[in-house]
This record gives structure tokens, C-alpha cells and sequence, in this order.
């Protein structure tokens, strides 16, 4: 059976967003696209142009409360 490493990283820190989550704890999801095209210099049958298609993502949490701001300056 093949383990896919990256399979395994996500699940846990889908875990861990969704303890945070429970326990009360605010954040925000960051996505980023990443296109490219990558060209061969001779094109032929068997090497043509591809495209490469992928999405970056981070959760960002809250470390310091923002549920009751300050009046008094930053």
C-alpha cells in the first residue's frame, strides 16, 4: 500500500484547525493559484507544452484576541 505523505500532513492539521475551531479560536484561510507554462524548445509528438496547475494554502489563526479592541491606540 503506498502512503502519501502529504495525505497524512494535511489530515493532521485538518485535525488540529478543527480542535482550534471547537475550542473557539478565529482564522482565516489563504489561498494562492500557482499557473505556469512550461515549453519544450523542439516540440515534437511526444513533448509538447504543458500547463502546470497547483493551489497553496495556509490557515492563519489569531494569537492575540480581537473580540474586544482597545480605544486607546493600536
Amino acid at each position: 500500500m503506498k502512503c502519501n505523505i502529504q495525505d497524512n500532513i494535511g489530515n493532521d492539521f485538518l485535525d488540529h484547525a478543527v480542535q482550534q475551531l471547537k475550542a473557539g479560536k478565529k482564522f482565516v484561510l489563504v489561498l494562492d493559484n500557482i499557473d505556469l507554462d512550461v515549453k519544450v524548445h523542439d516540440m515534437r509528438s511526444d513533448k509538447q507544452n504543458t500547463n502546470v496547475h497547483a493551489v497553496a494554502t495556509s490557515i492563519v489563526s489569531d494569537r492575540v484576541s480581537s473580540a474586544h479592541p482597545l480605544d486607546n491606540g493600536p
